[in-house]
């Protein structure tokens, strides 16, 4: 039997991965009005404009969340999140991974916030798999 969760919380999943996607999400959750605050989930690859897509991505958050991916481009999350801080994004907790990093959001949020899981296909694909995994138990 499926129970509601008791603290509404909405997910937005985007593989925004360059700057100019990065744009287009930054839009997108400005026409798209958050009762509460907004918590980034960012995981990034080395070989992308990290310093680009934070950038443009900056102020559409309120806190951002740094994951580690896996592979061999992948970017320790602690040299993603001083990465991250050098543009000016308020990185409130650094994880080892995908699932940690969703953990940690949702822990941070509160009922009518939302969390953007954003910054590769490797970031998405285990949101996803958690959240549908959720939606069946």
């Amino acid at each position: 039997m499926k129970q509601s969760s008791p603290r509404p919380i909405e997910w937005i999943l985007d593989v925004a991965h360059n700057p100019a996607a990065a744009r287009t999400l930054a839009a997108q959750l400005a026409a798209r009005k958050s009762g509460g605050q907004t918590i980034a989930v960012c995981g990034v690859l080395s070989d992308k404009d990290v310093e680009g897509i934070v950038g443009e991505l900056r102020s559409s958050f309120d806190a951002w969340v740094i994951v580690g991916l896996q592979g061999a481009r992948a970017l320790a999350p602690e040299v993603l999140a001083a990465r991250v801080r050098k543009v000016g994004a308020n990185v409130e907790a650094v994880a080892a991974d995908v699932e940690a990093g969703c953990l940690t959001a949702e822990a941070m949020a509160q009922a009518g916030d939302r969390i953007v899981v954003f910054g590769s296909f490797l970031t998405v694909g285990p949101a996803l798999g958690r959240l549908v995994g959720q939606a069946s138990a």
